[in-house]
């Protein structure tokens, strides 16, 4: 895995967090070969979940849960991030239908969870299941809290401390 992707500074997330790392997933992503291998390494582990459907988040979570399903031969699905009032919002897409199916989600990094909890909603609200979270990426110590808080077992190939604030809290910001 290339060191390349990892960055150390002061960085704003989706979520409004602030925080120490950013991890440029783009990199994993853009590059076929690795984005393959790292699929195949999570397929591996996934065996073991016995799911219908792999579906990730619309943005590299997708991409590379696109590569895990095609390892694994089950069905593939996405979803889309919108705003609904104002405030961010996950969906499936109308065309996939995975009312009943067991699914996994698949993302390329979980750090506080955000993506990766509101694509377990938009899928328990199109009426799946969700079995477990994979990711190539962890960022403790946030992001390995995420399943066990939704009730699903989480696995993850590698895992990288940061420190996150909400932004009032942020030392460099407030400081």
């Amino acid at each position: 895995m290339s060191t390349d992707l990892l960055r150390r500074g002061h960085f704003v997330f989706e979520s409004g967090h602030h925080g120490d790392t950013w991890l440029d997933l783009d990199l994993l992503i853009s590059d076929p070969r690795q984005a393959r291998a790292e699929a195949d390494r999570l397929a591996a582990i996934l065996r073991y979940h016995p799911a219908d459907a792999v579906v990730g988040p619309l943005d590299g979570g997708a991409f590379l849960a696109q590569w895990v399903a095609a390892a694994l031969g089950l069905r593939f699905g996405y979803a889309t991030r919108e705003l609904v009032d104002g405030a961010p919002r996950y969906a499936l897409p109308a065309s996939i239908d995975l009312r009943g199916a067991r699914v996994v989600v698949v993302d390329d990094a979980i750090n506080l969870g955000s993506a990766t909890e509101a694509t377990v909603q938009a899928l328990t609200e199109a009426g799946a299941h969700p079995v477990a979270l994979a990711s190539v990426f962890v960022c403790a110590p946030s992001g390995p809290a995420v399943g066990p808080r939704l009730g699903l077992p989480q696995v993850w190939l590698t895992e990288i401390h940061t420190r996150t604030w909400p932004a009032e809290s942020c030392p460099t910001c407030v400081g």
